[in-house]
């Protein structure tokens, strides 16, 4: 797992945007493969498309980040395939986030322009204005010979997605179809995470997964569904957070317990209290529980353990979203303490996913 899939995206981009275009002809009866292109700025990205009726294939299968999307705009559901780890999901959704939902293209003023040539191809040309704007939010090339687009650009986003060299003909029923031996994921499914994330959690969300899951909240957010945009982010900020190691944040010195204000330095005197606080992230959950460990060590200024205590510090807490500003809280009553300068070192561990890691902050005793 770990595979980052840029192109799925961009595929997916390319299936809605015919999908949302289209959505007039639902009942066209084009079917050819063809070449396509996603260009964006100065880079350029390709791939292949199959169409039959209302179903609609992208494939990028060379390099590393090879993906399958495959649309069924009658069934409003579209499937995204990772050939490498033989897995899907399916999105009961015919968008992706970074392009006009339906409910925007459908509200859009569509303006016929003209015949222009794409290449090879004759097409009509449509340009898409969105209430009170004078200028086009889309461009569409429509070619007169199969009634499909083949070029649509995106202007605020400086975005076009491209067919070339169609070639019109049959294409098997069995192209849009998953194979067997894939497993389907749940957008669910993604909020398990990684192995290395803990027993319970079965398989990571390849990083496109995730980008699909922020897209659907923004499409939800834009058409003012804000409980399953929300809702939509909660899967994403736990699809992220199997991407992000065990790891400690902004720690600090502070005045006093639960505070994160910082301390204004970091002189002591003997037998006074020493608070340190900081941001934990990357733990893992076990059935919605995360649970850690901590040892601590007292060093002098040559490194020199001079005190240390295993598991001093427990930290147990419950939650179906994780937080990225976690707070850790300790604390510590050192007595007996020569003036000079120390090293307070606080190794942490991950109970749930065998991780550790350290970290310091250096004190002065007068």
């Amino acid at each position: 797992m770990g595979t980052t899939y840029r192109f799925s995206k961009q595929l997916a981009a390319l299936v809605v945007i015919i999908i949302v275009l289209c959505i007039g002809t639902i009942t066209y009866a084009a079917e050819f493969h063809a070449d396509c292109r996603f260009i964006q700025g100065s880079s350029t990205e390709s791939g292949k498309c199959y169409v039959k009726s209302t179903l609609v294939r992208m494939e990028k299968l060379e390099g590393s980040d090879q993906v399958i999307l495959i649309a069924d705009v009658q069934k409003d559901v579209t499937q995204l395939l990772f050939p490498k780890e033989k897995r899907y999901i399916e999105i009961p959704k015919n968008i992706c986030g970074f392009i006009p939902p339906r409910e925007i293209t459908s509200n859009a003023i569509k303006k016929y322009v003209g015949l222009e040539n794409i290449g090879a191809y004759k097409c009509k040309k449509y340009k898409y204005f969105l209430p009170k704007k004078t200028k086009a939010a889309i461009t569409q090339w429509v070619a007169t010979t199969i009634n499909f687009p083949v070029k649509v650009c995106y202007h605020k986003e400086n975005k076009c997605w491209e067919l070339t060299n169609i070639q019109q003909g049959p294409v098997d029923d069995a192209m849009f179809q998953v194979p067997q031996n894939y497993q389907k994921a749940t957008v669910q499914s993604i909020d398990k995470g990684g192995p290395k994330k803990g027993a319970d959690q079965s398989s990571s969300a390849p990083k496109d997964e995730t980008t699909m899951l922020i897209d659907m909240a923004k499409l939800d957010y834009t058409k003012g569904d804000k409980p399953n945009a929300a809702l939509q982010l909660k899967h994403a900020l736990n699809a992220v957070w199997q991407e992000i190691p065990f790891m400690v944040a902004n720690v600090r010195l502070v005045p006093k317990g639960g505070s994160f204000e910082h301390r204004t330095n970091n002189v002591y005197t003997s037998g006074e209290r020493i608070y340190v606080a900081c941001h934990v992230l990357g733990y893992t959950f076990k059935k919605g529980k995360a649970q850690m460990t901590s040892d601590f060590y007292f060093l002098d200024a040559n490194d020199k353990v001079l005190f240390s205590q295993k598991e001093f510090g427990r930290f147990t807490f419950e939650t179906t979203v994780p937080n990225p500003e976690t707070q850790l809280d300790f604390n510590f009553h050192l007595t007996g303490v020569s003036a000079g300068n120390y090293v307070l070192k606080v190794v942490l561990h991950d109970e749930n996913s065998g991780d550790s890691i350290e970290f310091s902050e250096n004190v002065v005793f007068e």
